[in-house]
């Protein structure tokens, strides 16, 4: 019989840097009051980084490991997806090289708030650094109490027409639901996994919002904040494609159903300013919380501790020697 856990942490990877990919295990083996296992699920890298990975966990006396590895390229929903169909924890976490555990006990308090609350999913407030460790100055989303009171209107209002969002990395979500909304994803969206939150938002499923921070989100590298031309256009490919997946499921008949319906029509991620203008258009009320968004900025978490993560980087290093 497969052995049970709270959360399976996926771990995608693809050319990783290895410092960065062993900071995050460090993080990883180091949280406590949950059981977990870690899946690491590298989507066709150049370099095969099993053996290190291994050593690294037999260094550590940590057992409760799986290595998947594709021969290629496959995008990463597709990676995330094959290492959830193997997982077996009851939440699924979803986490990338560089990004770190805010603490020892990050993701046993993430899970008990989840428990407690009944959530179907739920983010945190993340520490954004980066590549020479400096915190960045603003953090995602801006408007974050409307997920804690959960008030669902205005939950679709922020994330899905204002695109007031949480990183990736910042979400726990329960196994069945992320099985059941990354198959939707699969074969048509290759690279905007977190994108499935919206598809929940839509279907008013148990989402909230946790005060705490839970990570440290490496800023800059990666596929969303690199900011690369060429990496920008996939993932607005990406974002037409989630749009299109939406419009073909939103089938109700509510007041913000049927307007919804109008503003996936016509919306085209790669035009900015026409989508500003349809926002306002179909759904005038959003106005003052796009106001809000745009003037009361939030900052990084204040007194952010980066103890934590430089404790991870130091064992990284030691095991990189």
């Amino acid at each position: 019989m497969a052995k049970k856990f709270d959360v399976s942490v996926c771990v995608a990877i693809y050319n990783s840097d290895p410092l960065q990919l062993f900071m995050t295990l460090a993080s990883m083996i180091r949280q406590k009051q949950v059981s977990f296992e870690v899946i690491v699920a590298d989507d066709g890298s150049v370099s095969d980084m099993s053996e290190q990975i291994r050593a690294f966990f037999k260094a550590e006396g940590f057992e409760d490991y799986k290595i998947l590895r594709s021969e290629k390229n496959n995008g990463t929903v597709i990676n995330y997806l094959r290492a959830a169909v193997s997982s077996s924890g009851k939440y699924i976490k979803c986490i990338s090289a560089g990004d770190l555990f805010y603490s020892e006990t990050s993701l046993s308090e993430l899970m008990r708030y989840m428990e407690r609350n009944s959530l179907d999913a739920c983010f945190t407030d993340a520490v954004y650094y980066n590549s020479r460790g400096l915190p960045e100055v603003s953090v995602d989303p801006q408007i974050v109490w409307v997920h804690r009171k959960r008030y669902l209107y205005l939950q679709k209002l922020c994330y899905l027409i204002l695109s007031d969002r949480a990183c990736g990395a910042a979400w726990l979500v329960r196994r069945e639901e992320f099985l059941r909304y990354m198959r939707l994803f699969a074969n048509k969206v290759r690279f905007c996994e977190d994108s499935i939150y919206c598809l929940m938002i839509m279907d008013e499923k148990r989402v909230g919002y946790h005060y705490e921070p839970s990570i440290y989100y490496h800023y800059g590298d990666g596929l969303s904040t690199a900011q690369n031309e060429t990496w920008t256009l996939k993932l607005r490919e990406d974002d037409n494609a989630v749009n299109l997946i939406q419009l073909r499921r939103c089938r109700g008949n509510s007041f913000f159903e049927k307007r919804y319906r109008f503003f996936l029509r016509f919306f085209d991620a790669r035009k900015r300013l026409i989508n500003i203008v349809l926002k306002m258009f179909v759904f005038p009320e959003v106005l003052p919380l796009w106001i809000l968004q745009k003037t009361r900025r939030r900052k990084n978490v204040k007194a952010a501790s980066f103890a934590f993560l430089e404790e991870c980087r130091s064992t990284a290093e030691k095991f990189m020697l």
